[in-house]
């Protein structure tokens, strides 16, 4: 077991945000940014968190709304869109992906984006989604933008997978494109901008679209925005792929396993570099978390378990004592690194946990301890499970919701071991 010392600053800035209004399709209005909506001083939620023991669970609820935009109240559960990443100096962590296909909940497409605030026991809605009153255009570069040239993906997901990841020196929520083909009922004024001519076939057709995935998109928190760079350079996750990415500190750049490949984007740069790491296990759907400390990187999927040792420039695959059957994939799985004990932690959408530990290479089941909760509308096996783990608390959140939908849907924290 080890101790690490983490000391975080939260810094509240006042930004002029540039957020699109789905409901009028119109931009001029100021709205609050992340920033300035963040909580100032934790909520009393915060001392049950702190107070937790080993091996322990509590049911948080259902987090307060959000009421920046009409309609868009909490952010819904979604498919295949376990990961949520963590940022410590906003204390919260962004969430999104789509839904189930093609869904249009309370007249917004689900290529909304979200922020869940730890102190505030909140959802902040930065991005409600497109509707079919959305008007964008493509720009030079085959890119989406508003009709005043302000980048505005939409559709920007065939669900998350483990393609999300923060980016901390640029202060940037980074995605890798994977187009979705969902878009067609939902946004049906989309064929226009796009260049498809009238009466062709829609499905999987994205017309002029710059389908290329090395372009990489952002949410710029200091600009409360999207952005996209353009990378001229081939090179990286050209095609679109249920594949992983992280950003490591140390080295200021992303690390993106593409079909096994191991590459690295250089953010001074714009461009993707090949890592010269013999090629790993595909990536494909795969849950990963990152060992910042250890420069380690943990992939797991089916019923195979790696870990890239990015110092060394290595694979290895791992078959440890006591390892899960299955580690499954990013739908309702779990794979979450605890700093404060040097532990890899394996959490299936029905509580049962299990852990990791490197220095024993021994897996350890934790059991099913799951708070017992009144579900009255979902059966529990189809409640998805979304989280992150904050190394300050030392406490991993859980968010537990139906595909789609968030009926019934709560926040649970857990705490593998005490500092």
């Amino acid at each position: 077991m080890r101790r690490t010392e983490l000391a975080f600053v939260l810094a509240l800035l006042s930004v002029a945000p540039h957020a699109l209004d789905a409901d009028s399709g119109q931009r001029g209005q100021e709205a609050k940014g992340l920033l300035q909506s963040l909580a100032k001083t934790p909520g009393p939620h915060i001392e049950r968190i702190k107070a937790m023991g080993d091996n322990s669970w509590i049911n948080l609820g259902q987090a307060a709304p959000c009421s920046r935009f009409p309609r868009k109240k909490v952010a819904r559960g979604r498919a295949w869109a376990g990961k949520m990443a963590f940022v410590p100096e906003l204390r919260g962590a962004f969430f999104c992906g789509t839904g189930s296909h093609g869904a249009v909940p309370d007249g917004y497409y689900m290529d909304d984006l979200w922020f869940y605030d730890v102190n505030a026991h909140k959802w902040i809605c930065l991005y409600p989604g497109a509707t079919k009153l959305t008007q964008l255009k493509l720009d030079e570069n085959g890119f989406e933008v508003t009709l005043e040239g302000v980048q505005n993906p939409v559709s920007y997901l065939s669900h998350a997978y483990c393609n999300t990841t923060y980016v901390d020196h640029l202060r940037k929520y980074m995605l890798i494109h994977r187009p979705c083909p969902w878009w067609t009922r939902a946004l049906p004024q989309r064929a226009k901008w796009l260049g498809i001519p009238d009466g062709a076939k829609l499905s999987y057709n994205y017309g002029k679209l710059n389908m290329n995935c090395r372009h990489p998109i952002y949410w710029d928190v200091n600009e409360n925005q999207w952005q996209r760079t353009f990378v001229r350079k081939k090179g990286g996750p050209e095609k679109s792929f249920c594949g992983v990415l992280e950003y490591v500190p140390s080295m200021k750049q992303a690390l993106s396993v593409h079909y096994g490949k191991v590459w690295f984007y250089d953010f001074e740069k714009e461009e993707w570099t090949d890592s010269g790491i013999a090629k790993g296990p595909s990536g494909y759907d795969s849950n990963a978390c990152l060992d910042r400390e250890a420069e380690k990187m943990y992939l797991a999927s089916g019923k195979t378990f790696h870990v890239l040792n990015i110092k060394a420039r290595k694979w290895d695959r791992l078959e440890a004592e006591g390892q899960p059957e299955n580690l499954g994939n990013t739908n309702g799985k779990l794979l979450l690194f605890d700093s404060a004990n040097g532990v890899v932690l394996f959490s299936k959408a029905g509580g049962e946990i299990w852990t990791y530990d490197p220095e024993t290479s021994r897996w350890t089941d934790m059991g099913k301890t799951t708070p017992k909760i009144p579900w009255k509308r979902y059966n529990p096996k189809y409640m998805l499970a979304h989280g992150f783990y904050d190394p300050e608390l030392n406490v991993h959140f859980i968010y537990r919701a139906g595909d789609s939908g968030s009926n019934d849907a709560t926040w649970l924290a857990y705490r593998y071991k005490r500092r």
